[in-house]
């Protein structure tokens, strides 16, 4: 009983069934739900996933995509899947990690944007990858994006993140659809403006239609990139995400996880874990417990 209350909230003990049993037992080991399980145990795995790929085998890494698609935008020895597919000129392979959400963009370390699968493919003119790569980066950025080439876009956020702000306020002025513009990983300059904690840019912009709301990449918010952004270890870094979280929630931006414990609000962390709706994200910095050490006030 201690085991379904703490991984299935809201189970009706009368009517409990052999579902409910399997995604108990699912997320007990980490996975959303049962088909996921089952597919880890079947072996649809990262390693194996990659060994598809090397070998060529669509029709199988199409089937174990289907199953886990989450597994496209992993990496495996410091490259990432991607990687393999461009550098074997499996175009057919690129084009199905790209329909699960591989990134193009996203280099080996330490020469990260360098080394990407775009790139490669780029300088070793396979043009057929690229192609395929830029059709699908163009998908991503959405209509709102219409008439903004992925590479504005990229340089606006670039310009905000890298303190610019009056230079990326002249750029939007003189074109506004940069305003609404989206990356090919899904940032707004919204979001760029709240990772930096840049309260004066994201009045701005909300002023002018920004979406506060908006989803870039693994679901992310403007409100979540604010509190993502504050692991930079600066000892002002509460009193600085206050006010940019304060204007986001005021713009209508719902509250998140992340947002909530970088905030310190245990109320709301508390009403959620009570009704078994908490997410534990965890990425490459850490998780919601890394979160709140990162933003707790002097």
């Amino acid at each position: 009983m201690a085991e379904v209350s703490g991984h299935y909230h809201d189970a009706s003990q009368a009517g409990f069934a052999l579902h409910d049993t399997q995604l108990v037992i699912a997320r007990a080991y980490g996975f959303s739900s049962w088909p996921r399980l089952k597919a880890y145990v079947d072996g649809v795995t990262l390693r194996r996933l990659d060994d598809a790929i090397k070998a060529g085998d669509l029709a199988r890494v199409r089937a174990m995509l289907h199953a886990r698609p989450e597994l496209a935008a992993l990496e495996i020895d410091n490259h990432s899947l991607l990687h393999h597919a461009v550098l074997s000129r499996a175009a057919e392979m690129v084009q199905l990690l790209l329909e699960y959400g591989a990134e193009a963009r996203h280099g080996l370390y330490p020469h990260h944007e360098a080394t990407s699968p775009l790139a490669i493919a780029t300088a070793r003119g396979y043009l057929e990858i690229v192609t395929i790569i830029e059709a699908a980066e163009h998908r991503r950025c959405g209509p709102e994006s219409a008439g903004v080439a992925a590479d504005e876009a990229e340089d606006l956020f670039r310009a905000i993140v890298t303190g610019d702000a009056p230079g990326a306020i002249d750029r939007m002025e003189r074109r506004p659809a940069l305003i609404h513009a989206i990356t090919v990983e899904g940032w707004t300059a919204l979001h760029a403006a709240a990772f930096v904690l840049h309260d004066l840019l994201c009045a701005w912009l909300l002023a002018r239609g920004a979406d506060p709301n908006r989803p870039g990449r693994h679901g992310l918010t403007p409100l979540d990139a604010a509190a993502t952004g504050t692991w930079r270890g600066r000892s002002d870094v509460h009193q600085r995400l206050l006010p940019v979280a304060t204007r986001l929630l005021g713009h209508g931006a719902a509250m998140t996880a992340r947002a909530a414990v970088a905030l310190g609000d245990t109320a709301w962390v508390s009403a959620r874990h009570a009704e078994g709706e908490l997410p534990g994200p965890v990425d490459g910095i850490g998780g919601l417990l890394r979160r709140g050490g990162d933003t707790r006030p002097p």
